[in-house]
This record gives C-alpha cells, sequence and structure tokens, in this order.
C-alpha cells in the first residue's frame, strides 16, 4: 500500500527539489554575466536572478530540468513508493451517507438499519 501525502506536503517536497535543481543551475554558471547565463538556460536575466537568490516559485520542475540537461549537468530521477503509514485519526465521526431508490429503500445503508428511514410523509419504520 502506498502512503497519501497531503497537498501542504507535497508542495514543500517539489519546492526542496526545485531548489536543489536550481542550486545545481546557478553553479554552473556562477561567474557569468546575467545575460549570457540567461541565453544558456533558456530564461530571462531576471529570472536567472531570482535562481540565484532561491526564488523557485516562477519556474517549473520541466523548465529546470531543460535547462540543466542543456548545461550538460546529469539528471537522475529517483521514483519509488513511500511505506506506507497508518491513516490519521478522522478529525470528527464521518456523516452518514445514503439515498432512497425508487422504491423508497434506503440504499447505501446496512441492511439493519434499512428499515428505520422513514419515507415521505410516514413515520420512520420501528424495529421488529
Amino acid at each position: 500500500m502506498f502512503r497519501r501525502m497531503a497537498h501542504a506536503e507535497v508542495d514543500a517536497q517539489m519546492r526542496r527539489q526545485k531548489q536543489a535543481i536550481a542550486a545545481a543551475l546557478v553553479a554552473a554558471v556562477d561567474g557569468w554575466p546575467a545575460p549570457e547565463a540567461g541565453a544558456w538556460l533558456e530564461m530571462s536575466a531576471g529570472l536567472v536572478s531570482d535562481l540565484k537568490r532561491g526564488r523557485v516559485d516562477r519556474v517549473s520542475m520541466d523548465r529546470l530540468l531543460r535547462s540543466a540537461m542543456r548545461l550538460g549537468l546529469t539528471v537522475h530521477v529517483d521514483v519509488r513508493a513511500l511505506p506506507a503509514s497508518p491513516p490519521a485519526p478522522p478529525s470528527e465521526a464521518p456523516a452518514s451517507v445514503w439515498r432512497r431508490d425508487s422504491a423508497g429503500t434506503g440504499v447505501g445503508l446496512p441492511a439493519s438499519e434499512r428499515a428505520r428511514v422513514s419515507e415521505p410523509g410516514r413515520p420512520p419504520r420501528s424495529r421488529q
């Protein structure tokens, strides 16, 4: 089973990966004039400046990878499943989800509970 990650956790991990690639790009063009570095990286001098400051929000992962390959850097991608972790306890009890079918029977409820579902205009059925 795979471990499911929250959006914030995924975003933070993507940001760290982008920052690592950006750091490698900045190191590769260290000392180059910004316009020349931008030409090689296929991005504006302002964007190169953002990368030097660690600002990676304006650059996609695809663009960073392409720039790294264009400079002759070797890129390795390692994809593997994270170990499963137990699910977090629910913050509140789950709501009951059910509907009535065309005969008025509660669908989506256990059989023992279907008889208790009231029909429009009628009182709830009692347990027997």
